[in-house]
């Protein structure tokens, strides 16, 4: 099995036994500053290892579980996420629609990357319950929080953000 990380090739799992199956084509996903970094090429490998054999690529996205971890009691936070750093509104829609279409529940964005209508286009295009979400937000420092977490929330079009920092 193959992974395609930016230009790189990589193997995953046992080719005998089928263990761990990335897509062998590129997907939009995988290509980009974000996967040229070896932290997420970890842990891409460590949610690729757990996925069963499969036949094609459309079976290994489908089949896709990314884990959680309980940050605190109740809440369980997935352990990747999409990050909307650096993006343009349209590549941030996209980026978001394609990563909630293969069920990945973790979005990353913040204030300062005014791009939030496009996230909040993208969330409500994609049909997924806020309650299947994990929306984690940054705010520029902690003077006027107040005001910059509500105006978080008013242009991710949302009820509450799960993690701020």
């Amino acid at each position: 099995a193959q992974v395609i990380v930016g230009q790189r090739r990589g193997r995953l799992g046992s080719e005998a036994s089928g263990e761990g199956l990335i897509s062998p084509t590129p997907h939009p996903l995988l290509i980009g500053p974000m996967a040229k970094s070896w932290g997420f090429f970890w842990l891409w490998h460590c949610v690729a290892s757990t996925l069963p054999a499969v036949t094609s690529a459309n079976e290994a996205v489908k089949n896709v579980s990314i884990p959680t971890m309980e940050i605190a009691s109740g809440v369980h936070m997935p352990i990747l996420s999409i990050g909307t750093g650096g993006l343009e509104s349209k590549a941030a829609t996209t980026i978001v629609l394609d990563w909630l279409a293969i069920n990945g529940q973790g979005v990353d964005t913040a204030f300062v990357y005014r791009n939030q209508d496009s996230v909040r286009e993208a969330i409500a295009k994609a049909g997924v319950p806020r309650s299947k979400l994990f929306i984690t937000s940054k705010i520029p420092g902690c003077f006027l929080a107040k005001h910059f977490l509500e105006a978080d929330i008013r242009q991710l079009g949302l009820d509450y953000i799960d993690l701020l920092l």
